[in-house]
């Protein structure tokens, strides 16, 4: 299998020079210490904890920073102390040494806070965003929170804000924990590279290079940096290399010949004379007719933000359960269901069709299927393109019983990928009827007792998914009692790894929210829609969402919490926690106006009806504020 990840890949400084800069700039810090801007990977804007700015003490020159310096009898001055004060003067800047006596001798040395320009592209998982954009939109948002010192903007973020970094050999997302912005009026370095991206960036910020991270101004010509191809998740080169070794170098030589001009003999391509004599004809390369038709439907390079990655996501994970690859060939992809699946099948088949296009229609076929594990309907999308985009991107091949494979990376970029990617995983092979308290759902899949770790680290993967939204689950264990309830005699398959999801009210809730049931209609009714424990948990749900739409009917009414919970039957804590604050909705706008209105005498129902808002929020800024308890 072809593990398509966002990678870091390398690329080659072609020039550095000075460029001059008056503005503000920008940077942010992220718990993994990295981040690209410009796809280029960089260091953190500082690193963790208080900045050294913030635990000095400044000398004259900071204190006058602005303002007027009085010197007399310079001459006097040692020749160290002269020449850092015209290197002050001319740099416009000055760091600052500890410099006690009665010191142990630890000194602190600041620098400034290595930043870009407003410009430049930080890559998150929603695409390049601009970074100046990114900072000022937390800044702007938590205003109160930001500490500024010497024109340095500082915020720690309880919220939150992730961007794309480099960990481990991959490109993760990273939670972000600082943002920065100062004023800054000098040389900036731009850099460019040999791919045509460009980086600008204040002098001492680090870059990563083949050799470790480099401050921009230490970079030359020829030095090899790390760069994302994170944004083309499939390019040529990807589909290219599914096919064997004879038509990847057929492929590469028919580029080199396009590249030149169509004028390198057929000698220096390493082909015969009829292969370039064809070429010319209009004929192109075996693996190179796919990379053609993906084109024609933007399909490559297949981007990040483009607005059909969910669905790729979604089928993505049903081949990774109930569905697959045709292995031998690469020339199809298929998905099973039993005899009354046949609506999960035209499901899948309009995914397929908004992906690829009507014209792909043909090539879906529908049958019926026998096997020792029963009768059941199988769909076949007959395309070798499609087989070998989705192999491209990390699908298996063959049979996946008898081969460890773990998630794509790719579908870890986003909370939606991993969302889509996952729920029709999990739901293809879920397994269990909730009919009394002693049955679960469970998540089931036969493997080979060779690549049991494998096999346990990609459960594992799958109940990560289900505990970053709150959904408990049990370890993961083997079960070889399944295997003669069922039937499966193949002498391949050594047992099954499953766990089990607790089927407690509040945690099947969760399942519910974290889970979309593609492709799995009758299941979903099997599990939520069943006899005895299921029909209350669904009953309890219908419940609660109809009290809830009650609730915040009452409360714009004006009702009470006391009041909403007596008409309701429900406690008053339930009742606050699905109403909330509704004051909370409005701005300092409507706040100001309530207020004008209430200091001219207007009575407080009449101030609600006139701003068509809720009565307590009046009488709450009433207290609050009109009569000075805030």
């Amino acid at each position: 299998m072809q593990e398509r990840s966002a990678k870091a890949v390398p690329a080659r400084v072609s020039s550095v020079s000075k460029r001059p800069f008056k503005g503000h700039v920008y940077n942010v810090t992220t718990e993994t210490g990295n981040l690209f801007v410009e796809d280029i990977l960089v260091h953190n804007s500082g690193g963790l904890g208080t900045p050294p700015h913030l635990r000095v003490e400044p000398g004259m020159i900071h204190r006058a920073s602005g303002g007027v310096l009085f010197l007399d009898e310079i001459a006097i001055l040692t020749p160290k102390s002269q020449q850092e004060l015209l290197t002050a003067m001319q740099e416009k800047k000055y760091g600052i040494s500890g410099q006690s006596e009665l010191s142990s001798g630890a000194m602190t040395k600041t620098e400034p806070v290595p930043c870009f320009p407003g410009k430049t592209f930080l890559l998150t998982s929603k695409g390049n965003v601009a970074i100046g954009d990114f900072v000022d939109s937390i800044l702007f948002e938590s205003r109160g929170n930001v500490v500024v010192r010497d024109e340095l903007e500082v915020f720690d973020l309880d919220v939150d804000k992730r961007v794309l970094a480099y960990c481990k050999g991959e490109i993760v997302p990273s939670n972000v924990e600082k943002v920065y912005r100062r004023r800054y009026s000098g040389k900036v370095l731009k850099i460019r590279f040999d791919d045509g991206t460009e980086l600008m960036a204040t002098p001492e910020h680090p870059i990563k290079t083949s050799v470790g991270f480099l401050k921009a101004q230490d970079l030359s010509p020829g030095a090899v940096v790390e760069a994302s191809n994170a944004l083309n998740l499939v390019d040529e080169k990807f589909i290219i290399e599914t096919y064997d070794v004879e038509n990847q170098r057929t492929a590469k030589a028919f580029n080199k010949w396009l590249a030149s001009g169509k004028k390198v003999s057929a000698k220096n391509l390493g082909v015969d004379s009829k292969t370039v004599y064809s070429w010319k004809k209009g004929t192109v390369p075996h693996a190179l007719k796919p990379v053609c038709w993906f084109r024609g439907k933007k399909l490559l390079p297949l981007q990040l933000n483009d607005e059909r990655l969910a669905t790729i996501a979604r089928v993505a994970g049903a081949l990774f359960g109930d569905g697959g690859i045709d292995g031998r060939r690469l020339s199809r992809i298929y998905f099973c269901t039993d005899m009354d699946g046949m609506s999960d099948l035209d499901e899948f088949k309009d995914d397929i069709l908004s992906i690829f296009g009507e014209e792909i229609g043909p090539a879906i076929t529908i049958r019926k299927t026998v096997s020792k594990k029963g009768s059941g309907l199988v769909l076949s999308v007959n395309n070798s393109a499609v087989a070998r985009f989705f192999y491209a991107l990390g699908v298996p091949k063959g049979d996946k019983v008898s081969q460890p494979f773990s998630a794509p990376l790719w579908i870890k970029l986003s909370d939606q990928l991993e969302r889509e990617f996952f729920s029709s995983l999990l739901v293809c092979e879920l397994y269990g009827n909730i009919k009394s308290s002693q049955d679960v759902p469970s998540f089931v899949m036969a493997k080979l007792k060779s690549f049991e770790k494998e096999h346990i680290d990609f459960l594992n993967e799958i109940r990560a998914f289900l505990l970053k939204n709150k959904v408990e689950t049990r370890e993961v264990k083997q079960d070889k009692e399944y295997i003669k309830t069922k039937g499966l005699s193949s002498p391949a398959i050594a047992g099954t790894y499953f766990f089990k999801i607790n089927s407690g009210y509040r945690n099947l809730t969760r399942l519910v929210d974290a889970v979309n049931f593609y492709y799995a209609k009758n299941k979903r009714a099997s599990i939520f829609d069943g006899g005895g424990k299921g029909k209350r948990f669904l009953a309890s749900r219908r419940v609660l969402n109809r009290l809830k739409e009650e609730a915040l009917i009452l409360r714009t009414s004006g009702k009470t919490i006391r009041a909403i919970s007596k008409e309701t039957g429900l406690c008053k804590n339930t009742v606050w926690k699905l109403v909330k604050r509704t004051y909370n909705k409005y701005s300092e706008a409507d706040r100001q106006k309530v207020l004008d209105l209430l200091s001219k005498g207007a009575i407080s129902k009449v101030i609600a009806k006139k701003l068509k808002m809720p009565y307590t929020t009046v009488l709450y800024w009433k207290k609050n504020y009109f009569y000075g308890d805030s």
